[in-house]
């Protein structure tokens, strides 16, 4: 009996510890920051953020409070802040009215986005904004190129000007291949959201098992591609070693 007490009270406290872990995992935010040397003088920042999938255990405005610090000079949504058992969008429209504030946001739709059942509500909310659905919008410093998850007639006739520095927006970093912008901006693979050590990510939608592209930059022609594993989870609420993140990228 004794013996019976002390494993149950062993898988219990397993338990616990893994719950707490996973919790961490999905609430405490990691800050990744990169510097990118250009041929423009650019000396801008750019925070992007990615698939939040309005994870319950974000803490929303301890996240507006580490984006204000940076003082970025445009904030870049790469889709998927509703998930597609979103109910309402709430959480979401407070948090872009917040970082409106802080500089200009751009967006481009995840297949969240477009799949979920309030996807018409969260439009009405994201084109306040800046959407970008396969279009370019010509800024002081750089072009940026949007693509929508669903690809349109308008995307064939997006040209890059060979001398503008270039940024696409895409969710999934498949899509945006092709598209040899200077950099690439894109998520949708949560990193593999369940990683291990020497391994990596198991798997990534549209990829499968042991997918190529996971999460940080890849070379893509004479550019690269970064690919942020985002700040939530799809399906399942678990991430291991790989902790929601935001990244801040200074383009110098």
């Amino acid at each position: 009996m004794k013996k019976k007490n002390k494993v149950l009270a062993s898988l219990i406290a397993s338990a616990g510890l893994l719950y707490f872990y996973n919790k961490n995992q999905l609430s405490r935010i990691k800050i990744r920051h990169y510097q990118i040397p250009t041929r423009y003088d650019l000396h801008q920042r750019i925070i992007q953020l990615s698939d939040i999938h309005q994870n319950p255990h974000l803490n929303y405005h301890g996240l507006v409070e580490k984006i204000t610090a940076m003082k970025p000079d445009y904030i870049f949504i790469t889709g998927d802040s509703i998930d597609r058992r979103s109910k309402d969008v709430a959480i979401i429209d407070s948090l872009y009215q917040r970082l409106n504030q802080i500089a200009p946001l751009y967006i481009v739709l995840g297949n969240h986005d477009l799949q979920s059942e309030i996807h018409e509500e969260y439009f009405k909310i994201a084109k306040n904004y800046h959407v970008l659905m396969d279009d370019k919008i010509s800024l002081k410093h750089f072009d940026l190129y949007g693509f929508n998850h669903i690809p349109t007639k308008k995307r064939d006739s997006l040209v890059l000007d060979p001398y503008r520095y270039s940024i696409l927006l895409v969710h999934n970093p498949v899509n945006g291949l092709d598209f040899l912008a200077d950099l690439t901006l894109s998520g949708h693979t949560h990193g593999g959201q369940i990683r291990f050590p020497w391994i990596g990510g198991i798997i990534a939608p549209d990829q499968g098992v042991f997918p190529h592209y996971q999460k940080g930059f890849y070379p893509k022609g004479n550019g690269l591609l970064y690919i942020d594993s985002g700040l939530g989870c799809s399906r399942i609420n678990i991430r291991s070693l790989n902790p929601v993140q935001l990244t801040c990228i200074d383009l110098i």
